[in-house]
Protein backbone atom coordinates (compact mmCIF):
# COMPACT_ATOMS: atom_id res chain seq x y z
CA UNK A 1 0.00 0.00 0.00
CA UNK A 2 2.58 2.59 1.12
CA UNK A 3 5.20 1.22 -1.29
CA UNK A 4 3.00 1.99 -4.29
CA UNK A 5 2.23 5.42 -2.88
CA UNK A 6 5.92 6.21 -2.34
CA UNK A 7 6.75 5.03 -5.86
CA UNK A 8 3.99 7.23 -7.32
CA UNK A 9 5.39 10.23 -5.44
CA UNK A 10 9.02 9.62 -6.41
CA UNK A 11 8.70 8.44 -10.00
CA UNK A 12 7.76 11.84 -11.53
CA UNK A 13 11.00 13.30 -10.16
CA UNK A 14 12.98 11.02 -12.46
CA UNK A 15 16.06 11.03 -10.24
CA UNK A 16 15.58 7.60 -8.64
CA UNK A 17 15.88 4.16 -10.19
CA UNK A 18 12.79 2.56 -8.67
CA UNK A 19 13.13 -0.88 -10.24
CA UNK A 20 12.89 -3.78 -7.79
CA UNK A 21 16.57 -4.76 -8.05
CA UNK A 22 18.02 -1.28 -7.55
CA UNK A 23 19.15 0.14 -4.23
CA UNK A 24 16.56 2.92 -4.38
CA UNK A 25 13.80 0.47 -5.27
CA UNK A 26 14.77 -1.82 -2.41
CA UNK A 27 14.80 1.13 -0.01
CA UNK A 28 11.32 2.21 -1.13
CA UNK A 29 10.11 -1.37 -0.72
CA UNK A 30 11.57 -1.58 2.81
CA UNK A 31 10.12 1.78 3.81
CA UNK A 32 6.72 0.87 2.41
CA UNK A 33 6.73 -2.44 4.28
CA UNK A 34 7.70 -0.71 7.51
CA UNK A 35 4.98 1.92 7.12
CA UNK A 36 2.41 -0.80 6.39
CA UNK A 37 3.40 -2.60 9.60
CA UNK A 38 3.17 0.57 11.68
CA UNK A 39 -0.18 1.45 10.10
CA UNK A 40 -1.68 -1.97 10.93
CA UNK A 41 -0.42 -1.79 14.53
CA UNK A 42 -1.77 1.74 14.96
CA UNK A 43 -5.20 0.65 13.69
CA UNK A 44 -5.17 -2.20 16.22
CA UNK A 45 -4.17 0.12 19.08
CA UNK A 46 -6.87 2.63 18.16
CA UNK A 47 -9.50 -0.13 18.01
CA UNK A 48 -8.49 -1.69 21.34
CA UNK A 49 -8.24 1.68 23.11
CA UNK A 50 -12.00 2.23 23.00
CA UNK A 51 -14.28 -0.16 24.85
CA UNK A 52 -16.94 0.18 22.16
CA UNK A 53 -14.64 -1.13 19.42
CA UNK A 54 -12.30 -3.39 21.42
CA UNK A 55 -12.20 -7.02 20.32
CA UNK A 56 -9.45 -8.66 22.35
CA UNK A 57 -6.77 -7.11 24.48
CA UNK A 58 -8.83 -3.99 25.13
CA UNK A 59 -11.64 -6.09 26.65
CA UNK A 60 -9.27 -8.30 28.60
CA UNK A 61 -7.48 -5.37 30.22
CA UNK A 62 -10.82 -4.02 31.44
CA UNK A 63 -12.01 -7.43 32.63
CA UNK A 64 -15.09 -7.27 30.42
CA UNK A 65 -17.05 -10.22 29.06
CA UNK A 66 -16.23 -11.22 25.52
CA UNK A 67 -12.49 -11.09 26.05
CA UNK A 68 -10.59 -13.90 24.39
CA UNK A 69 -9.33 -16.70 26.62
CA UNK A 70 -5.87 -16.05 28.12
CA UNK A 71 -4.24 -18.39 25.58
CA UNK A 72 -5.34 -16.10 22.70
CA UNK A 73 -4.39 -12.79 24.28
CA UNK A 74 -1.26 -10.99 23.18
CA UNK A 75 1.75 -11.42 25.36
CA UNK A 76 4.47 -8.90 25.71
CA UNK A 77 5.17 -8.50 29.36
CA UNK A 78 3.39 -6.46 31.96
CA UNK A 79 1.38 -3.46 30.82
CA UNK A 80 3.44 -0.30 30.74
CA UNK A 81 2.60 2.58 33.02
CA UNK A 82 1.82 5.94 31.43
CA UNK A 83 4.78 8.31 31.28
CA UNK A 84 4.33 11.99 32.00
CA UNK A 85 6.62 14.13 29.83
CA UNK A 86 6.16 17.17 32.04
CA UNK A 87 7.27 15.60 35.30
CA UNK A 88 9.38 12.77 33.88
CA UNK A 89 7.67 10.19 36.07
CA UNK A 90 5.75 7.06 35.32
Amino acid sequence: MYEAHLRSLLSPLGIYDLEEHSASGAAVCALGTGLDTVSRRLEEIEREALTATAEGEGLARRGLPGAPPPSRQRTGGPPSRPFCRLTGTA
